[in-house]
């Protein structure tokens, strides 16, 4: 669920939110995926809703079995159970990225059930400022971020990893466009999830498609860092207070 493409940067820019589907299709041997809108009949509400609000891509996720809507990421995942209002600003502290500008949310989060947490993609957009993009190690005006926050209100913030992209060559620029669209569970045995594989979907200029399949093990090493076991636990228990303080002093260093 995501607003209209448009100028969403203007100040008072009002945005008009669609629900979208998927359509995975193979044309002459070669597969491929589109958008279209979706019935009128799914969410009605949203017909003529337009709205002043800093949200962009909605999440939706399934928690003790009740449909969630992400509306902002921040030290906390801000989380609505109804669709409607969409809040115009966050209510919890924004995270900035290396342009400094406001992370906002790509996907439907990814619950990660043993952990209980779930993995999110956010991403920064710089259209102004070439020479801090021509500074970054993918030269392209989207930097993109995993986050993981608990599954238990009020979601906090467990990690944040460092910026990234996808390059078809080790240490190679990557594409000027990347917008990562999709996290996905490569199986579907829940009895080994903590071993598999996440396929994450991403669109390249606006025109192609691609994706890589990932070891969530390695999302995690890479998001979290070393001390990987004792700092899930920590998480997981709210036990470790210098846990939650070094994230944000981390947090802080980056932004500055």
């Amino acid at each position: 669920m995501s607003s209209e493409a448009g100028k969403y940067f203007q100040h008072d820019f009002k945005q008009r939110f669609v629900v979208q589907e998927l359509i995975p299709e193979i044309q002459s041997d070669i597969f491929t995926a589109r958008y279209v809108a979706a019935p009128s009949e799914i969410y009605p509400q949203l017909m003529n809703y337009t709205v002043v609000s800093n949200a962009r891509n909605l999440g939706l996720l399934v928690l003790d079995g009740t449909l969630m809507f992400l509306t902002f990421l921040g030290l906390r995942a801000e989380m609505q159970s109804y669709l409607l209002p969409l809040p115009e600003l966050p209510s919890t502290l924004p995270l900035l990225g290396h342009f400094g500008k406001w992370l906002h949310n790509n996907v439907n989060p990814l619950v990660i059930e043993h952990l209980n947490m779930f993995l999110v993609v956010g991403h920064e957009h710089e259209h102004e400022k070439r020479e801090k993009i021509f500074k970054t190690t993918s030269w392209h005006t989207y930097l993109h971020y995993f986050m993981i926050f608990n599954t238990s209100a009020p979601y906090h913030l467990v990690a944040r990893s460092p910026a990234f992209c996808f390059s078809q060559l080790p240490h190679g620029k990557c594409d000027l466009i990347q917008f990562v669209s999709s996290l996905t569970w490569a199986s579907s045995d829940e009895s080994r999830r903590g071993h598999h594989d996440i396929v994450i979907g991403y669109g390249i200029n606006d025109c192609e498609g691609g994706f890589v399949r990932l070891p969530l093990r390695n999302i995690l090493e890479f998001t979290i860092g070393c001390g990987l076991e004792w700092r899930l636990q920590a998480a997981a228990n709210y036990v470790s207070h210098s846990f939650q303080l070094q994230t944000q002093i981390q947090l802080g260093d980056v932004a500055a």
